[in-house]
């Protein structure tokens, strides 16, 4: 280009530019000018100085330089105003933080953060998983960070929980790691809260579906009642009122007659059968109480507990009644004593015409229950009618030959079901029973 010519040429000879490149205009044959890079250099030639110039055309250099400036313009652009978190470490040391970065991290200024050791914002429990980590990217470039849960330290001492992405890049010949990091720490905070919703309705519904269960065993039990409440109105209840009838019936005649020595025989009939009503009517008030009656949860200790029903109950010297060691339970205790008063008692009743009556108390522990016994050496029974020991009224011997109404274990199968146990007896005829009653595992404190 003749500007670079005339330039050339005003220049003395010391200052030219030689044997190194510099940026010049040249001109095409069609008059338009375009960048050369020029290399010049003299030769002395029989007194005479010739200089030589080789060119090369960097149209494409410079197209892709201001390319490459805008692209890195634009990227630094979008690195600085991005939301998320961006850095560069050479190895623990903060080379570059946006301004995300500093606001994350609680600091003013991007400078706060530059040059800072990694370990100075990173939580103490990830200090040492960070520093494992930094070491297997930097080895060579393109090692991966997936999405890892990274706990770091805010300038005011807050923790934050962040989700960091990278990769380990090659700049200027040194590896780098860069890092994007996202606050997650609402995010983090909302799924435990939604998590423990979900607990929370997960134990509600399971409460809800024993509420059900237990429920449904009440009315299951209420109907089995029901059906001996009706056949108790229809049979036992009936026995002494028509004996009231029939009695009072005869009472009547005599007295028209005239004759008066069977009356007192008469109105003893009409009084004990009156009474004996009157234990029926009591005994399906007590099954009735026990029902529908709320419980309340506390620890039973379960030896104490029989050993104020063996006092109570005034046990004959002539039983050798044996118990042992029985667990610490939850239960409710008016209802659990019932359960012993009762099951003790029969075992005295039916025990009491042996000769050397024995009664046994005991426990044995499963996988999943507890299950408690009484055993006697009394009048037994026969196992075909188990099943109909513990219904209401519901009696294998007569009251001739022992007393009683025929509730006091219907009462006790009521209390064990409410408190989600089972029960049943073996037996034989004059070879005593056993009654067993089982309790969930989960009641037993001392399990």
């Amino acid at each position: 280009h003749p500007r670079w010519m005339q330039s050339f040429a005003s220049q003395s000879t010391g200052s030219r530019a030689m044997g190194r490149l510099v940026q010049v205009s040249a001109l095409r044959s069609d008059g338009t000018e375009f960048p050369v890079e020029a290399s010049i250099s003299h030769t002395e030639l029989s007194g005479h100085r010739f200089y030589s110039v080789i060119m090369r055309d960097i149209t494409a250099k410079l197209a892709n330089q201001r390319a490459l400036t805008e692209t890195e313009r634009r990227y630094r652009g979008l690195v600085e105003t991005s939301l998320s978190s961006i850095m560069l470490l050479r190895g623990k040391v903060i080379q570059y933080a946006n301004a995300a970065t500093a606001r994350m991290l609680g600091f003013d200024n991007v400078a706060d953060v530059t040059g800072k050791n990694v370990d100075a914002v990173t939580a103490p429990e990830h200090l040492e998983a960070v520093q494992r980590e930094i070491t297997r990217m930097m080895q060579q470039p393109g090692q991966t960070l997936e999405r890892a849960l990274l706990r770091l330290l805010r300038h005011d001492g807050k923790l934050i929980e962040t989700l960091a992405t990278g990769t380990s890049i090659d700049l200027d010949g040194q590896t780098l790691i860069q890092l994007e990091l996202r606050d997650v720490t609402r995010e983090r905070r909302a799924l435990a809260e939604v998590r423990l919703l979900a607990d929370t309705l997960e134990a509600r519904v399971d409460e809800r579906t024993g509420q059900l269960a237990q429920a449904n065993q009440d009315l299951a039990a209420a109907n089995r009642d029901l059906e001996s409440f009706s056949y108790s109105v229809a049979h036992d209840l009936r026995a002494p009122l028509r004996a009231m009838i029939g009695f009072s019936q005869l009472l009547e005649m005599d007295i028209e007659e005239g004759s008066y020595d069977q009356a007192p025989s008469h109105t003893k009939r009409i009084s004990d059968s009156a009474k004996r009503m009157n234990e029926l009517i009591d005994g399906l008030l007590a099954v009735a109480r026990v029902t529908h009656g709320a419980l309340t949860e506390t620890e039973i200790e379960c030896n104490v507990l029989v050993a104020e029903v063996i006092a109570s109950l005034s046990v004959p010297e002539s039983v050798q009644l044996v118990v042992e060691h029985l667990p610490v339970m939850k239960g409710d205790v008016p209802s659990m004593r019932q359960v012993w008063v009762n099951l003790i008692s029969n075992a005295v009743k039916y025990s009491a015409k042996r000769p050397q009556p024995r009664i046994e108390v005991g426990v044995v522990r499963t996988e999943t229950e507890c299950w408690f016994h009484v055993r006697d050496n009394g009048a037994g029974f026969d196992p075909a009618y188990a099943d109909r020991l513990f219904g209401v009224f519901q009696r294998l011997h007569t009251q001739d030959q022992f007393e009683g109404t025929g509730v006091g274990l219907a009462i006790v199968r009521r209390i064990i079901e409410r408190h989600g146990g089972r029960i049943w007896a073996e037996g034989r005829p004059n070879e005593g029973a056993t009654f067993y009653f089982a309790l969930p595992l989960a009641r037993m404190v001392d399990a």
